[in-house]
């Protein structure tokens, strides 16, 4: 998490690794099932949402009904945020057969820089 500005956070996910050791739908459009599954980040403070974010990725070799595994990265700039306020954040995988699993959430204080 860094510092953008004077009251600016911007939360970065350099590698999100999502791997289905199942039978596999995949995430996305080069999957099977109803093809709506995403990678995102999710914040928030106790006071409301400050990010929703699709993350990208790629498809992962997707193999029909076999493992699947994809590699995924992106940002989220929202604020105002003050040294004080408590930052919720996590990821939500929802593959393409409606299955959604969140990542353990993690918390900050403040937007460190």
């Amino acid at each position: 998490m860094t510092k953008t500005g004077t009251d600016q956070c911007k939360i970065t996910v350099e590698y999100a690794n999502a791997f289905d050791p199942a039978v596999s739908y995949g995430i996305g459009p080069n999957g099977i099932g109803d093809r709506n599954g995403f990678v995102r980040l999710l914040c928030n403070t106790g006071g409301g949402e400050l990010c929703n974010t699709n993350l990208s990725g790629n498809d992962g070799g997707y193999v029909p009904y076999g493992d699947w595994q994809a590699v995924y990265s992106g940002s989220a700039t929202f604020g105002p945020i003050d040294e004080t306020t408590q930052i919720r954040y996590r990821a939500r995988v929802r593959d393409n057969a409606g299955k959604t699993r969140d990542t353990q959430e993690f918390l900050n204080v403040g937007c460190q820089d």
